[in-house]
């Protein structure tokens, strides 16, 4: 019979137990034929499996050519059965198939989702009820995860637990009601299976997950398998290899059929199950870690680390240490029961990071394609792990590496995030990389805007010029597309800008939209940019901001204040900028009537008078009597403290320079009572926190000196008295003042 033909190998998607057992059952079977449980689409893919510039981890990416929005990931490592039984076939020269139902049916029933490995689909009733977990709750175990691992992954079997696995499933099926998509991918794989048996002479091998393995069995009813399958569906799909990570293999990283350690999976295929070996290579590869960090890691405590994960593993009935030994054996040892460096451990090592790499003639879609182009021109590597890069903006790679990461936040593809713009007078960014598989994903959605980054970054940036709502919006566009080298899209963006900033928009939008703007032309994008275009939108913005400020300020809640507060800050040094003297008059205008008002936020008027006495426009005086004001007794204490916020604004040199100013603040402070001095505590204490760490110093020396000059470090106040009631509120001075003890 041809059944008798077919040995089906129940693995786990990831585990190389499974994998170490699969490989020596097909050196013994010498099959003639492979199957293996992976999108059918993606047969024309197995041929680069076996090449030396393909390596795991890898994922095969599978999406509707109408919709690449539609699209799922299948994904590799090098320690995957399904990876190694393509190796196999390979290198003895048989032919290997995927047999999973095509990736197509699942779109026409909408049961497409982007992140989702189709080969552990999970059924309802499986996700309510774990069936394997039964089997290690019969073992003694906890967890099916431990179970799995102590017989399959990190077990020193050979191929024999194949057929035993396979009856226990077969028994847990029967309690199991399936849904439609599992009954219909199985009624798939079954006929291929036949189909298979009877175009090939000699053994056949069937490579699928666990729970499959009786199914694919069940030969009784062919013309109920079509009937289930169904037609063909019409949906176009096409499928490539793209570079997959360590981390998106992870449980952590929601993909369905992730496992919690594939840096340790790695390590254990790597090193088979020596038990000796096992313990002296993760231990020390554990010890260079933390060495790396600058962390103690001795040559004696990587010997005691094994020792001890040795004796873990007796203890607990195990012939080699697995990863749970090694973790205890570690923290113990290692780490000296700190956490911490067990977290980084588990982060770099446990789970690992390794990213792959795709053969450069693998068949991609044009984005894609376009971008590995771009990356290999700019040496740019693509790798899951953060890294940062500097660019010089006066070099024309700095200049196109720059234009490449624009180009692709405006595809929502923020691969790489500016972490320090050019700066005033400077050429020079500074951005964090880190590339997410699923970026491909975004890239195939972005094929409707173009076949290349700059043309579909240029069509995507127009098309959301059209859903613009406010100025903000658009000033950030007209940013991104200038940044980006996109000068049409730009000057749509120009246009947009122009139109909403005449539609009643409020002083505190336009101050955000027009800032951006002022930037771009005082220091430029080391690009060309429309400049005649934006100044006179940009002098249109401020006088219109200016016009409307004084009654934004009026009676605001106290989120609205704070958000003001940062605006206004980056205002009044963004405006100087633009060169004009009669906009800065005006805007010291508005400053003096938001001093003298009282219904601007009291944080408001504390920052405009710090703006005036910072440019002499505020005389000593005149400053003296509003400090007063904002701190009398007709004054809530509450607005009193929010002026001061707004006026020291994080920075205390006023204070500590002006004895006046410093009296008057004290003994404000000193006469509250003590409710309202407990209420206010907290905004002081922020008030404070803005100072840097040398003028809190400084003040605490001020105040132990007596307020009247600031004082030599270590001086002291002379009455015996006074300096009994000062170490008594030194240390809650310490804590307003957010010092170290050492800084006392």
């Amino acid at each position: 019979m041809a059944e008798d033909r077919l040995h089906i190998f129940g693995i786990r998607h990831h585990g190389p137990g499974s994998a170490r057992s699969l490989e020596a059952a097909l050196n013994e079977l010498k099959p003639a034929k492979i199957l293996i449980e992976g999108p059918s689409e993606a047969n024309e893919l197995i041929a680069f499996a076996g090449r030396t510039d393909m390596q795991p981890p890898l994922a095969i990416l599978v999406y509707a050519v109408q919709d690449p929005a539609l699209a799922s990931f299948y994904p590799f490592a090098v320690y995957s059965p399904e990876w190694q039984a393509l190796l196999w076939a390979d290198a003895n020269a048989i032919p290997a198939e995927f047999i999973d139902l095509p990736y197509a049916y699942r779109l026409e029933q909408n049961q497409g989702d982007e992140n989702q490995d189709v080969a552990e689909a999970a059924t309802e009733a499986r996700q309510q009820r774990d069936p394997f977990g039964e089997l290690a709750a019969l073992a003694g175990y906890d967890d099916a995860e431990a179970w799995w691992n102590d017989y399959i992954e990190e077990a020193h079997s050979g191929g024999e637990h194949f057929p035993v696995l396979e009856q226990a499933v077969a028994e847990l099926r029967r309690q199991t009601q399936e849904s439609e998509l599992t009954l219909q991918r199985e009624a798939y794989m079954r006929l291929q299976i036949r189909k298979a048996l009877t175009e090939t002479e000699g053994e056949v091998a069937v490579v699928c997950g666990a729970w499959h393995t009786p199914a694919l069995r069940d030969f009784a009813k062919v013309t109920d398998d079509r009937k289930l399958v169904g037609k063909a569906p019409k949906l176009k799909t096409e499928a490539t290899w793209t570079p997959w990570s360590d981390r998106h293999l992870a449980f952590a990283s929601g993909y369905g059929a992730g496992v919690p350690s594939p840096g340790w999976y790695r390590f254990i295929w790597q090193h088979g199950h020596d038990a000796g070996g096992l313990a002296v290579g993760w231990q020390s590869r554990v010890g260079r870690l933390l060495r790396s960090e600058g962390l103690p890691a001795s040559t004696a405590a990587i010997i005691e680390a094994v020792r001890l994960s040795a004796a873990l593993a007796a203890l607990r009935g195990r012939a080699s240490p697995g990863l749970a030994e090694m973790n205890d054996a570690s923290l113990a040892v290692m780490c000296g029961g700190d956490a911490l460096p067990l977290r980084l451990i588990g982060e770099r090592l446990v789970v690992g990071t390794a990213v792959g790499e795709v053969a450069a003639d693998v068949p991609q879609p044009p984005l894609q394609a376009d971008l590995t182009k771009l990356l290999k021109r700019y040496r740019l590597p693509m790798e899951t792990s953060v890294s940062e890069l500097s660019l010089d903006l006066r070099a024309e790679a700095g200049i196109a590496k720059s234009v490449l990461f624009n180009r692709l936040t405006l595809l929502d593809i923020p691969w790489a995030t500016l972490i320090r713009n050019s700066g005033r007078g400077t050429f020079r960014e500074q951005w964090k990389l880190c590339w997410d598989p699923v970026f491909g994903i975004r890239l195939n959605q972005a094929i409707r805007f173009g076949p290349t980054i700059e043309k579909a970054a240029q069509n995507a940036a127009l098309d959301r010029v059209g859903q613009i709502q406010t100025i903000v919006e658009a000033a950030a566009l007209i940013e991104n597309c200038l940044l980006a080298d996109l000068p049409q899209a730009a000057e749509q963006a120009i246009g947009r800008l122009e139109s909403l900033s005449v539609q009643g928009n409020e002083a505190d939008y336009l101050i955000a939209a027009v800032i951006p703007l002022i930037f771009i032309l005082r220091y430029g994008t080391a690009r060309p940019i429309p400049e005649e275009a934006l100044r006179a939108l940009a002098l249109s913005m401020v006088r219109e901001a200016l016009i409307r400020l004084p009654y934004a300020t009026h009676n605001i809640d106290e989120q609205a204040a704070s958000a003001m507060l940062k605006r206004l800050q980056d205002f009044h040094h963004a405006l100087p900028l633009l060169g004009d003297d009669s906009l800065l008059e005006q805007w010291r205008n508005v400053l003096h009537g938001l001093t003298a008002g009282s219904l601007s936020h009291p944080a408001i008027r504390g920052l405009a008078a710090r703006f005036l006495y910072n440019e002499g426009r505020l005389p000593n005086g005149e400053l003296h009597i509003r400090l007063a004001e904002a701190l009398s007794y007709g004054t809530p204490p509450f607005d009193g403290a929010r002026w001061l916020e707004g006026f020291l604004s994080g920075n205390a040199e006023v204070i500590l320079l002006d004895a006046t100013l410093f009296g008057l603040m004290d003994q404000w402070l000193t006469e509250l009572s003590e409710d309202t001095f407990i209420e206010t505590l907290p905004l002081i204490r922020r008030t404070f926190a803005g100072f840097g760490p040398g003028q809190r110093q400084r003040l605490l020396h001020k105040i132990r000196s007596g307020g009247g000059q600031s004082g030599p470090v270590g001086s002291e106040i002379d009455d015996e008295r006074g300096r009994e009631y000062f170490q008594q509120a030194l240390p809650l001075l310490v804590s307003i003042l957010g010092l170290n003890e050492h800084e006392r």
